[in-house]
């Protein structure tokens, strides 16, 4: 797919909107990061999944979550260099079930706490945006403007209905042809919010801040996401 890609120039301190959603100031969601040069690691590639995210605000605080662990900080910006520059970074201890999970998050905050990063917003043809974090020391974080969507089968996808949508109580799934094993609801960031692990296709939502949310629905046929939305 072909990328334009546009790095902020020193003005980006300023207040001014860059991009269609804002440009650095975002919610993203990590796809892969890379500590040794040209090993890239995919996040399609942890099991279970996980869904990192960080979201950065227009006075370059942030916050997200790693694998089982959350974060805030803030960053100031040097526009002589046009730097992000680490200005403070807490992150909860909690130890996450899976291995896996332990050893991405010792990666993930391994860069995270550099002290210097540079950027770049890469505008897609689709109109999604992503996000490269580069350390002073090489390591590289890539993020997009949308969560990861795992396995999808595009015939699948289309069997399933979540109904209905936008919604303030309840949500029902069907699918066309295939029998619903699980549904599991993430908010934007990727928190697992709620779960029905008893086939009963529906769920109760009420309790739910409004926004949008996603369905992730395992069936006998495979694995499939939907978005819906709380009002």
């Amino acid at each position: 797919m072909k990328k334009l890609l546009l790095i902020f120039i020193a003005t980006f301190i300023s207040l001014n909107v860059f991009g269609q959603s804002g440009g650095l100031y975002s919610d993203w969601y990590l796809t892969s990061y890379e500590i040794d040069l040209g090993d890239s690691v995919p996040v399609s590639s942890i099991t279970p999944h996980i869904y990192p995210s960080l979201s950065i605000n227009n006075n370059l605080e942030f916050s997200g979550e790693a694998a089982c662990n959350t974060f805030t900080g803030s960053f100031s910006y040097d526009a002589t260099n046009d730097l992000l520059i680490l200005e403070n970074i807490d992150a909860t201890l909690t130890l996450c079930d899976f291995q896996s999970h332990e050893n991405f998050e010792i990666d993930y905050f391994n860069i995270l706490f550099n002290a210097t990063f540079s950027y770049s917003i890469i505008y897609e043809t689709n109109g999604s945006e992503s996000l490269e974090l580069v350390s002073a020391s090489g390591e590289i974080l890539r993020y997009r403007d949308y969560p990861l969507v795992f396995s999808v089968n595009d015939n699948d996808l289309t069997s399933i209905i979540v109904h209905p949508n936008p919604t303030s109580d309840y949500i029902s799934i069907s699918s066309e042809n295939s029998m619903i094993d699980s549904i599991t609801i993430y908010s934007l960031t990727g928190k697992k919010v709620l779960e029905d692990s008893q086939g009963l296709n529906s769920i109760d939502v009420s309790a739910l801040s409004k926004g949008m949310y996603f369905t992730e629905v395992y069936t006998d046929a495979g694995r499939s996401v939907k978005k819906f939305i709380k009002k």
